[in-house]
């Protein structure tokens, strides 16, 4: 199997709204071992790339906090719905925020609370610190983080990205599929059973949260027709 770490940057979240994307970066370990990794804009060539990934039944695709890089590609790609559930379906879709938290959950916990360096126990920082014991949260929560500043970015092409910029994005990536390598030898799989149905259940509620229910606009006027007269009738005593 090949493990496939995807991770987006993008403008600000306002709102509940999908935030649109700057870049996405991605390391992988092929089959033999071998490392290698690479920075992107949304482009054809990334969409291309993207339905390759999610297609291949040999590729594992790992996120931190999957339901949000889903919707931002998907937001962006709506073609690449039908091979994002295909992939989750063949439950090839993972989440080592998810897997923590059932790990924490199979220990009699829930995964609240925060490290000593004030990083979440389920975020990228907390898990970093975790297994690695190494503190970036400086890099997510400084008001200063370079994390937030990814929107001026849009129209720039990457080869002109500052140091900094490329690193954090990149490292993202990088500590996500590490974390992931640590868990599968640290975690008992016991802990984890269903954990591909709660990546699912999770892109399904963001896509909800983010997006609205569809509703049958001439069975809400039925429903509305026939409550008229019952609201009228209860009116009267009241």
């Amino acid at each position: 199997m090949k493990l496939i770490a995807i991770d987006t940057e993008t403008f600000l979240i306002r709102d509940n709204n999908v935030p649109a994307p700057v870049c996405l970066t991605s390391y992988i370990m092929n089959d033999n071992g071998s490392l290698e990794s690479f920075l992107s804009g949304f482009d054809a060539a990334l969409y291309a790339w993207l339905v390759n990934v999610f297609s291949d039944e040999n590729n594992i695709i790992i996120m931190q906090n999957a339901a949000f890089d889903l919707t931002v590609l998907c937001n962006i790609y709506p073609s690449l719905y039908q091979y994002v559930f295909s992939a989750l379906e063949a439950s090839r879709v993972h989440d080592t925020k998810i897997i923590e938290k059932l790990h924490k959950i199979a220990h009699g916990g829930d995964g609240s609370g925060v490290y000593d360096n004030g990083a979440s126990k389920l975020s990228l920082a907390g898990l970093v610190y975790k297994y690695f014991d190494i503190n970036i949260q400086a890099t997510k929560k400084s008001p200063d983080a370079i994390r937030y500043t990814y929107g001026a970015l849009r129209d720039t092409p990457v080869s002109q990205w500052s140091p900094d910029a490329i690193k954090y994005a990149c490292e993202d990536a990088m500590f996500t599929l590490l974390v992931y390598t640590c868990q599968m030898t640290q975690i008992q799989p016991d802990e984890i059973k269903g954990h591909a149905f709660q990546v699912a259940s999770d892109f399904a509620l963001r896509l909800t949260g983010s997006q609205g229910i569809c509703v049958d606009a001439s069975k809400v006027l039925e429903v509305e027709k026939s409550l008229v007269g019952l609201v009228a009738e209860a009116s009267k005593p009241l």
